[in-house]
């Protein structure tokens, strides 16, 4: 169950939604996520939350797209960025084509506010991830992470950061050390308790 998942890792549960396959989740059913974290601490909000999950696949990216939706219903202003630099889907989600995004504000051909562009939903706004890089976590290991985010931050109520599993790559544990909060999305069914521990584990020490 949910409440058994919730004990055997260590973490609160914010909810528990519906599989529905690949396409994307009514943000109605995020709505008392949603404001779950608007309650999650005595600040409110957190400025920053990085949204992955164990292993590929599990839906982190439909919930973080849903996510966005679900706050911006709820009058709050969302950019989401796009930082699965191997497998982003979040330009397709929002149904707009591939451009240059957080890749090229890392090797310094972008501004971010230059590739940040309107999804087409009020308060809803997106970084893509751009160009596929041939090193991922080498861009995400460079100082210029740390001005992308300080630019964009006090722009918006919330930056939601979409990021690849925990288990296999090292560049979810870079992007987690530079956000506020961390959502781990599970999916049912699907991972044993011990690979669960071991990424929570890993996303703990990143900070």
């Amino acid at each position: 169950s949910a409440d058994t998942l919730a004990e055997r890792v260590g973490l609160p549960l914010l909810g528990a939604v519906p599989v529905t396959g690949d396409n994307p989740q009514p943000p109605e059913i995020f709505t008392p996520i949603a404001s779950s974290l608007l309650l999650a601490s005595a600040d409110g909000l957190p400025r920053s939350i990085l949204v992955t999950s164990a292993q590929e696949g599990e839906g982190k990216s439909l919930t973080l797209h849903a996510l966005a939706l679900a706050l911006a219903g709820l009058g709050k202003s969302v950019l989401v960025i796009d930082g699965d630099m191997r497998r982003p889907a979040q330009h397709r989600l929002f149904r707009l084509s591939p451009a240059r995004g957080i890749s090229e504000v890392l090797t310094g051909q972008a501004l971010a506010q230059d590739v940040i562009v309107p999804t087409g939903v009020t308060g809803v706004a997106l970084l893509p991830c751009g160009t596929l890089p041939p090193n991922p976590s080498e861009l995400l290991s460079t100082p210029a992470l740390d001005g992308l985010l300080a630019s964009v931050r006090d722009g918006y109520d919330t930056v939601l950061i979409d990021a690849p599993p925990l288990l296999g790559t090292g560049e979810a544990l870079l992007l987690a050390a530079k956000a506020q909060s961390s959502l781990l999305v599970v999916e049912w069914g699907r991972n044993h308790h011990g690979g669960l521990r071991a990424a929570v584990e890993r996303l703990r020490r990143s900070g």
